[in-house]
């Protein structure tokens, strides 16, 4: 939980390196020139169109089908990853770490409400409540806003310390702003 939370990330999962990435080498031209003379533009070409195979040992076979015309060693060749479609990869020591950078509507709208106890915590310090002050909020918004603070409320209140959350009412509040997020307006007020 604690690594979750320290890198902001929802689960972690260990994975074959396949599904979140497919292994890619740039030739080291300086290295392999001198072995290979004018038939290394070709193991360049060979290496741009994906043709080789990537041995246990690191070695690099030329063409990946069939009998190997050209084999380099793993010196004579950086060996990187892409990420498939949806992660973002590093490398490092062997160890591969992909990200999956799909958004889908719940992490948007937890990201929309983020925003709004980020700045709901602005006011508070703006009012220039205590850090343990229960306190009333407002929110109105777009249709969208308000499903996601009805979705995420015990985490608003939580994180808040609120009372009550509320999208109206007659309440003269203590501090109040209309912020942008996700580019639509959103009104937010604080009260004691």
């Amino acid at each position: 939980d604690v690594i979750l939370e320290e890198l902001n990330v929802k689960n972690i999962s260990f994975e074959s390196e396949g599904k979140i990435a497919t292994p890619t080498i740039s030739v080291d031209a300086r290295k392999v020139g001198p072995r290979f003379g004018g038939e290394t533009q070709k193991i360049i070409g060979l290496s741009r169109s994906g043709d080789y195979s990537i041995k246990a040992d690191g070695s690099v076979h030329f063409p990946k089908e069939g009998k190997a015309l050209y084999i380099l060693n793993k010196d004579e060749v950086n060996t990187g990853y892409k990420g498939c479609e949806g992660f973002d990869v590093e490398s490092e020591d062997g160890i591969l770490v992909g990200l999956d950078t799909v958004v889908t509507k719940e992490l948007s709208e937890e990201g929309s409400v983020r925003d709004i106890v980020r700045f709901l915590q602005e006011l508070r310090k703006k009012a220039n409540y205590g850090i343990s002050d229960r306190i009333y909020v407002y929110i109105s918004g777009s249709k969208q806003i308000l499903e996601a603070v009805t979705r995420f409320a015990d985490f608003i209140r939580k994180e808040t310390l609120a009372i009550e959350l509320r999208e109206g009412g007659d309440f003269e509040w203590d501090s109040e702003e209309t912020v942008e997020i996700d580019g639509a307006q959103v009104k937010l007020g604080v009260k004691k």
